[in-house]
Order: structure tokens, then sequence, then C-alpha cells
């Protein structure tokens, strides 16, 4: 059994980025704040996305109806205000600019998009890319070989973790769900080693709920 050294959380809180609170992200937020409450575990976190509540977000993101119309991060920042180990803060803009990530010591990317992706694998150190599509995600770290983040990382158009036609075909799927549990762990895991614990995050891979977990050569598959 690993002890808590009650010691360590007088270092530093890190400093967090979220870029995106989608499908991933809003989840990813709902399942970390309370087990860092919970722990005990300082940290400042950072919620970034530029976007506005949409009735048909609420099918697979942490949202209600009650924050239709509102900021995304606003609405998570207001149902998490008044913590007393989580320092929750909202920037509504979307990543464009290196300058825009500094001073974070842990950066998590959820968007749709490849530009904001690339940004934060060139310009931080420590950073998780968590990626899904219908009901398997993706999940890329700073500890993997550049060639393989490139490879993995092409040009596309803004896409969401539903497929296109989801909703219309009543036919959502829950990637989103395994993502975010995973994006948690990680990160939940980070912290612990930034407070001096003992710490193990999982490593990159690729999953499917209905397939199983992905070989690939790029992830150690054989």
């Amino acid at each position: 059994m690993i002890y808590l050294n009650k010691e360590s959380l007088k270092i530093t809180p890190p400093e967090i980025l979220i870029v995106g609170v989608g499908g991933i992200g809003s989840n990813l937020v709902d399942l970390l704040i309370p087990a860092l409450e919970t722990c005990e575990l300082k940290s400042n976190i950072y919620l970034m996305d530029s976007d506005v509540v949409e009735k048909k977000n609420l099918g697979h993101q942490k949202f209600f109806e009650k924050d239709i119309g509102k900021s995304k991060v606003e609405s998570i920042v207001q149902r998490f205000k008044n913590q007393k180990n989580v320092n929750l803060f909202g920037i509504t803009e979307d990543l464009r600019h290196p300058p825009q990530l500094e001073n974070y010591d842990i950066v998590v990317v959820c968007v749709d998009r490849p530009g904001p992706r690339k940004l934060v694998h060139k310009n931080t150190k420590q950073w998780l890319d968590i990626r899904c599509m219908g009901d398997a995600f993706i999940a890329l770290d700073s500890s993997m070989e550049e060639e393989e983040i490139t490879n993995l990382t092409p040009d596309h158009k803004p896409q969401s973790c539903q497929f296109s036609n989801a909703i219309s075909n009543q036919n959502l799927q829950f990637g989103f769900v395994m993502a975010a549990a995973f994006a948690a762990q990680w990160v939940f895991q980070k912290i612990r080693l930034h407070h001096d614990l003992v710490s193990f995050a999982p490593p990159s891979r690729i999953i499917s709920i209905t397939f199983g977990e992905l070989n690939t050569k790029l992830f150690g598959g054989q």
C-alpha cells in the first residue's frame, strides 16, 4: 500500500491546461476535479475553448439544458467553483499561437483539429493528445518519438468525436467516455508525480470498445 505523503502537498500546485472541453474534455474535467479534491492534490487547471453549449452537445458532452447558449468553459467553472484544492480558470479563446502555451506544467489537448495538436506537440514538454471517433480513442503523449507523432497527426478538416450522421441515425457512440477516463488517469498520475508521489501514467495506445486494443508497431504491438 502506498501512503500519501502530506509533506509533498506543500509543493507549488502544477499549472494544467486542458484545450477543448467537448466530448472528451468536459467529461475529463468531471472525473478529474472530484478525484483531486478527495485526495487533496492541489492543482491549478485552465480550460481553453471558445465554443458555447448547443442542444446537440447534450448527448455526449457534460452539459445540461440550463447551459445551452452559455460559454462551455464558464459553465464548467461555475459548476466547480469554491473547490478547496483545485483552482479552476476559464479561457474563452481557441489555441492558435505558441505564447498561449507558456508557463504550463501539463497540457492536454482534446480538440478535433490538427492545428492546435501540432502547436502543443512542438511547444510544450509534457503533454497528452487524446482523440476519439465513434467507439474508439487514440492517446499520444510527449514520451513518443517525433516521427510517430507526426505520422499520427495528418492534416484534416475539423471533426467531432461522433460520426457526422450519429444523431440522425440514432447511433451515438461512447469512445469519448473511455478517452476521458484514460485522460483523467494520465493527468491524475502526472499530478501525483509533480507532488513527488509514486506515479504510473498509462502508456500511449489505440483502443476500440468493440474490438479492444489495436495492435500497432508504433505502440509496441506485434
